[in-house]
């Protein structure tokens, strides 16, 4: 099961609550790893280093980063690591798309991919964040999921169904993380899609 972890605020996050997330996404997934500011990405096999992450993510007003587990495909594929970026858009993914093809069609290596796409274009037709992975998730057939996506507006994409995302919001901005990082981060709702904005 993959982690995924989440910040976006007004200014620098904390760095306590950024080390608390990052070292709860790190230990979900051992394969790959990767996280982008927006502005700086990072891509690598192999397991998180929560320290390198919160060091990259430390001065920016959001992080985006994910920790892969391999279910579908080669746990050496560079090409499936996360979060995928299209247009701008930052997708990070838990779970299976069993029909990706139906969800975006195109080669890409990974499922996420296919969703990246279909979110993408769902923006660039002018639907906002929710409608847009509302739509995007439509035809996707799957038996649990979590996606986090950092929208190229900033706004904070979410929506899980029976895999975990749990989130706080503390002065200045809001935290997320795949597993429980602080006394008083709640679970999502589950089949609930938020948007939030700094």
């Amino acid at each position: 099961m993959c982690g995924i972890f989440a910040y976006t605020g007004h200014g620098a996050p904390d760095r306590e609550l950024l080390t608390a997330i990052t070292r709860a996404a790190a230990t979900r997934g051992p394969h790959a790893h990767g996280w982008t500011t927006g502005e700086t990405t990072h891509r690598a096999l192999g397991p998180m280093d929560p320290d390198a992450a919160v060091t990259a993510c430390q001065d920016a007003h959001q992080c985006l980063g994910h920790a892969r587990l391999a279910t579908f495909g080669r746990y050496d594929d560079e090409d499936a690591v996360q979060p995928v970026t299209v247009d701008g858009h930052h997708v990070a993914f838990n779970g299976n798309i069993y029909n990706p093809v139906e969800v975006h069609p195109g080669t890409w290596p990974a499922d996420t991919h296919h969703l990246a796409h279909a979110y993408a274009a769902e923006r660039t037709h002018g639907h906002s964040p929710h409608r847009a992975l509302e739509r995007a998730l439509a035809p996707a057939r799957m038996n649990a999921w979590a996606v986090v996506i950092l929208d190229a507006s900033g706004a904070l994409v979410t929506y899980r169904q029976g895999l975990p995302l749990f989130t706080y919001r503390a002065e200045g901005g809001l935290y997320l993380a795949s597993r429980h990082f602080h006394p008083d981060a709640s679970e999502l709702a589950p089949n609930t899609l938020t948007v939030d904005t700094p």
